[in-house]
């Protein structure tokens, strides 16, 4: 006969053997841990060229403004024109390869320091690092979802957590206010490069094509301080989480003996 139970009777009380195993569980998950050191290493390497090519990108826009005027007036060679279309075309290239490769290198960095978390002694995580990666690809949710994450990644990575409170690690709450500022430039920048390039591809007067010209060198103006954000993000969350890990590494062995 099937035994029933009392739903409103007392826990019962776990015995210290239990309480031992589930202790040594929870430690074996810090085997889990992978460094995202080299991660962070082609991440900060593609977000650093991002920034050159921004600073180039705006150099060529000032050329271009000014060639666009001089054509206006009929005043350009040849050779101006077939170094302007050289010069866009390299661009182009070169902005192709280093945005593939700083998208790549960043989420698979995104994505394993959110899996190293629960190895962290993060808990009540909002977030799975198979989602971390998944929003940025849904419109509407990747305006808003990518930085709640970065936001649970910076907070759940501080060393500080470690000297809290098991129960209360994660209620725990440190400044994301770089994690926001990142966030508002990257859309802003993403925003404005999209207007420009609408404007210049759109528009066929020389006076439009000037304007979104103007427009595109503030999204790579701005594309600068988002690159040297994300870079801090990166170094200084993976600096974080080996920190944690060491911390916890120092706490077992003391415990050990």
């Amino acid at each position: 006969m099937e035994e029933r139970t009392n739903p409103y009777a007392a826990p019962e009380e776990v015995s210290s053997d239990e309480l031992m195993m589930a202790e040594s569980v929870e430690s074996n998950r810090i085997v889990s841990y992978e460094s995202a050191g080299t991660r962070a290493g082609w991440a900060r390497g593609f977000l650093t060229a991002e920034l050159v090519l921004a600073v180039a990108n705006i150099v060529f826009l000032v050329w271009e403004i000014d060639f666009a005027r001089r054509i206006a007036v009929g005043q350009f060679t040849n050779e101006d024109v077939a170094a302007e279309g050289t010069m866009l075309l390299l661009l182009h290239f070169m902005g192709m390869i280093v945005s593939i490769g700083s998208v790549v290198a960043f989420l698979m960095w995104f994505h394993r320091v959110h899996r190293n978390l629960p190895s962290l002694g993060a808990r009540m995580l909002q977030f799975t690092p198979a989602w971390a990666v998944g929003y940025w690809f849904i419109p509407i949710m990747n305006l808003f979802r990518p930085y709640q994450v970065m936001r649970e990644i910076w907070q759940a990575s501080d060393p500080a957590l470690l000297q809290s409170p098991f129960s209360t690690r994660v209620a725990t709450r440190v400044s994301s206010a770089v994690v926001g500022w990142w966030w508002a430039l990257f859309l802003v920048m993403g925003w404005l490069g999209n207007i420009g390039s609408r404007i210049q591809t759109i528009e066929n007067s020389t006076e439009m094509f000037i304007v979104g010209a103007w427009i595109l060198i503030a999204s790579n103006l701005i594309t600068v301080p988002a690159a040297l954000l994300a870079i801090h993000l990166v170094r200084r969350t993976t600096s974080n989480q080996e920190e944690c890990f060491r911390l916890l590494g120092e706490s077992a062995l003391s415990t050990a003996t």
